[in-house]
């Protein structure tokens, strides 16, 4: 699994017969920090040759273009959890004005690199 240090997983939804050997990810929800929104990751899967992680900003794992996926009902929920990377790096918080900034220079780094992709021209709208 592929975990964000700002994850806390509600152990009262994993259940490991939820997993199988014929998928190749286990889709999961996740709770934003708000606590309003949610979102659904692919990122608990099989270990495949060409794994890797995709943007500056947003990463997304890329795991191929075809792949077999299973929705379980494992749960997650965004924390902001003191000495994470955003205080190492000087943000103090993920809503302070310095990471807005800092987002954007990954959002310029992304368009450098990325900038056909859809992806990063959606969190250039969004900024």
């Amino acid at each position: 699994m592929i975990a964000d240090p700002d994850w806390r997983v509600d152990l009262s939804t994993v259940k490991k017969s939820d997993l199988d050997l014929e998928s190749d990810a286990f889709r999961f929800l996740i709770y934003d920090r708000n606590g309003q929104s949610t979102r659904r990751c692919d990122w608990l899967l099989k270990n495949r040759k060409g794994l890797a992680m995709r943007y500056h900003l947003h990463e997304v794992l890329h795991i191929g273009e075809h792949y077999t996926w299973k929705l379980i009902e494992w749960q997650f929920h965004e924390i902001e959890k003191p000495g994470s990377w955003h205080s190492t790096v000087g943000h103090g918080n993920s809503f302070s004005a310095k990471r807005y900034l800092f987002d954007l220079d990954l959002l310029r780094k992304d368009l450098d690199v990325y900038g056909h992709d859809p992806h990063t021209h959606y969190y250039l709208g969004e900024s």
